[in-house]
């Protein structure tokens, strides 16, 4: 069984380290991802999935009780005491969950049209399935071109504008399911990952 004391660094690990003590936000996703996908090093994932702000969004059969940092060799032998299955499960959600949140950048058409909003995200883990509800949409007022421009015609569909932000989300959310194999359901199968990305033009 992995365990923390495999801590085998995936490459670029040191940087978002580094970047985790500087407090940048997505850091702990991006070491939490990564480790996920490290096999024998997947016990890392666990100890920062234990310091991801949204801990409490993960089922209770993925962070052992004890304290990663307090009592190391406690939370250690709860790793060592977890089913395969659940510790392969676990593995695959922090893997995607992640995956997609650090690749949630503002989307480069939204952007382009000032369109702002939040889009909910619902992930099942037993199914490998993501379901993504946009559940507001801004858009800011452009000028109205009086003479057609074809080679924009692409970039000005209404609907495709309004869709930008969730269109972009489930494209992420594809990306990572098909990077990360869906181990056999171990979990509680009415769990269900629920999290919602905010896209706010005025955000610092």
């Amino acid at each position: 069984m992995p365990s923390l004391s495999s801590i085998g660094r995936f490459a670029g690990a040191a940087l978002y380290m580094m970047a985790y003590d500087a407090r940048e936000p997505n850091a702990v996703h991006r070491l939490m991802a990564g480790y996920a996908d490290r096999g024998s090093d997947a016990g890392m994932a666990f100890w920062w999935a234990a310091k991801n702000p949204v801990r409490d969004r993960f089922p209770a059969q993925c962070i052992p009780k004890a304290n990663p940092e307090a009592d190391p060799d406690g939370f250690n032998g709860e790793l060592e005491r977890m089913p395969p299955a659940v510790f392969a499960a676990c593995s695959y959600l922090f893997a995607v969950v992640g995956t997609v949140s650090v690749q949630s950048e503002y989307p480069p058409l939204a952007l382009y049209h000032g369109v702002s909003g939040s889009v909910a995200m619902e992930f099942d883990p037993a199914s490998g399935r993501i379901a993504w509800r946009q559940q507001d949409v801004n858009m800011a007022e452009r000028p109205t071109r009086m003479v057609r421009d074809l080679a924009r015609e692409e970039l000005d569909d209404p609907r495709k504008i309004r869709d930008s932000l969730v269109s972009y989300m489930k494209a992420r959310g594809d990306a990572a399911l098909a990077r990360h194999r869906k181990p056999l359901p171990a979990l509680d199968p009415d769990y269900v990952y629920r999290t919602t990305f905010v896209f706010d033009l005025h955000a610092d």
